[in-house]
């Protein structure tokens, strides 16, 4: 698979001129990182996981070619990430730039005065990068002061989304069990039961199956965050809701109205206490660690899932051609009709750049920025950096200075690792260095080398009518948390979703299930819930005055 060492004069030529070469087939955007002499270091601190993937093949790349080093990252993914942070700003211990994915904290961290304005540089410096966001974008972003100290990562301009508007999820099914039912695909509710109690007492490989696992209710997603919007995609069977977190402003009451307080919520628990009491569902789900969940699905006694596609994806290859079995994505069941929106994208970014006010350079960091958004930035960001050995990655820069994938060796590489690693270069990575949203699951783009993950492509089909994007929601979520959301929004999460884990677990018959939720919802309401809700409607309106 690897080169030979001894390699010709004839050849050592060749390779040392493909960097000129790929240099005059660059953009000026991309020319223009290219002009300094001096190494630029660039230390981080960052909540964003993806960050990781930055190999040392890549950092080596980026060092060599544009002189700047960022092996200098630190990541922190622990819930004390926002105390660290905040740690960091007090002592002003900050680095060249911190990159988080909370909203809020962006906006907390940019009011400090601690960061570097960046409008002017971005707009002289940047101008790829600022039209392909969008000024309107950027403005949202700025603080009281007009200033912009925060850069949103994972934009996509409105009439461009088609591109980059996927779901990362879907509904997954054991296809082997379903095939030996007879059935076909459960499209609704009903459908979905039947095909559970059809699979209950089968067997795989000597294991019993279990026929349905519920991950959201697992310990790991229940965090404390500033107000309740813990929402399961399941609940999306019984409504079409209105948005993520099926947050709807309510004029008459002054409130926004949650999921909880929605018919359907209440279906949700009557349904989900019902696959527990009658042995349908993982006994285990609520309290198995990620090790536990991974072992069970790869041993294919799961009859169906929620929330397992990431976990399946990395023993999927991404040139094989085929889909992982036992489990296939299909369309959420639901009992109405039309699409949902359960996957709701965020157009106004997803995660968060903010500079040190110190930092050596700003004009450098914004040509930095700017080649996130050329052709070579989006392929090095999702794919790691080329490699003419061959060695290290698939992709390389040809005597013309395009680019080449070798799909041959990258599909070597998938059979002799099966647990196809998205997280370092040659196994496609993930946000590299930067800002930009991988593209749709499309095979090769305009943008460069796109390796499709055959699953993730039948998870793009699947789910095409359940995409949404609420400019409306976006726009709220950019406003600041007032002291209610601050004060008492996490212990209020904390008990709904408490109460939520109680009602499946131990409720004895539907009436039960109502009774609990009633205690539920005023033992809420004795907690701040309705005067929660009068402050985020304040904050839809001051988002969206018109």
């Amino acid at each position: 698979m690897k080169r030979a060492l001894s390699l010709t004069l004839v050849l050592l030529m060749l390779l040392a001129s493909v960097p000129a070469l790929a240099y005059e087939a660059r953009n000026d955007q991309e020319k223009a990182l290219m002009e300094y002499e001096d190494v630029m270091p660039m230390a981080g601190f960052g909540s964003l996981w993806g960050l990781a993937s930055y190999d040392d093949h890549t950092a080596a790349w980026m060092l060599d070619t544009f002189k700047i080093d960022q092996r200098d990252l630190e990541i922190d993914v622990s819930d004390n990430f926002k105390d660290l942070a905040r740690a960091r700003l007090a002592a002003e211990d900050i680095p060249d730039y911190i990159v988080t994915l909370d909203r809020q904290l962006a906006m907390e961290l940019a009011e400090s005065g601690q960061f570097y304005d960046m409008s002017e540089v971005i707009y002289e410096h940047a101008p790829g990068m600022v039209d392909f966001i969008g000024e309107d974008v950027l403005d949202r972003y700025r603080s009281t002061d007009g200033k912009l100290y925060i850069i949103p990562g994972q934009t996509s301009p409105a009439d461009e989304l088609d591109k980059y508007l996927y779901a990362q999820d879907a509904a997954m099914v054991n296809i082997d069990l379903l095939t030996e039912t007879g059935l076909e695909a459960p499209t609704n509710v009903d459908e979905l039961y039947a095909y559970l109690l059809a699979i209950k007492d089968m067997e795989v490989n000597g294991q019993k199956v279990i026929p349905i696992v519920n991950p959201a209710m697992r310990p790991k997603n229940y965090t404390s965050s500033n107000y309740p919007m813990n929402i399961p995609k399941m609940l999306y069977m019984f409504s079409p809701g209105t948005g993520y977190t099926f947050l709807d402003k309510n004029d008459e009451t002054k409130m926004v109205d949650l999921h909880y307080d929605n018919a359907a919520y209440l279906e949700y628990l009557t349904f989900f206490n019902k696959l527990y009491r009658e042995g349908l569902m993982d006994q285990d789900g609520f309290t198995m660690s990620d090790d536990q969940y991974i072992e069970r699905l790869k041993s294919g006694i799961y009859g169906y899932t929620f929330e397992g596609t990431s976990y399946i994806s990395t023993a999927n290859s991404a040139a094989s051609g085929e889909i992982m079995r036992p489990y296939y994505p299909i369309r959420f069941p639901r009992n109405y009709e039309g699409g949902s929106d359960a996957f709701n994208f965020p157009m106004l970014g997803d995660w968060f750049f903010l500079f040190n006010k110190n930092i050596s350079d700003p004009v450098r960091v914004a040509k930095l920025l700017d080649w996130n958004y050329t052709v070579e930035g989006v392929r090095v960001i999702n794919y790691g950096a080329p490699d003419e050995t061959m060695e290290k990655n698939c992709w390389y820069y040809d005597d013309a200075g395009e680019p080449v994938f070798n799909q041959e060796l990258q599909q070597q590489w998938d059979e002799a690792d099966y647990t196809w690693n998205w997280m370092v270069a040659g196994g496609w990575g993930y946000h590299a260095v930067g800002l930009r949203r991988q593209l749709k699951y499309t095979g090769i783009s305009e943008m460069g080398i796109c390796v499709a993950d055959d699953l993730y492509l039948e998870i793009d089909r699947v789910t095409q009518d359940d995409l949404s994007v609420s400019a409306a929601y976006e726009a709220m979520n950019l406003q600041p948390v007032g002291p209610i959301g601050l004060e008492k929004g996490p212990q209020l999460c904390d008990l709904l979703n408490k109460w939520e884990v109680q009602i499946v677990l131990r409720a004895e018959d539907e009436a039960q299930v109502a009774s609990m939720y009633q205690q539920m919802m005023e033992e809420a309401r004795g907690n701040n819930y309705d005067e929660l809700k009068m402050e985020m409607y304040d904050r839809y309106i001051a988002a969206n005055p018109q």
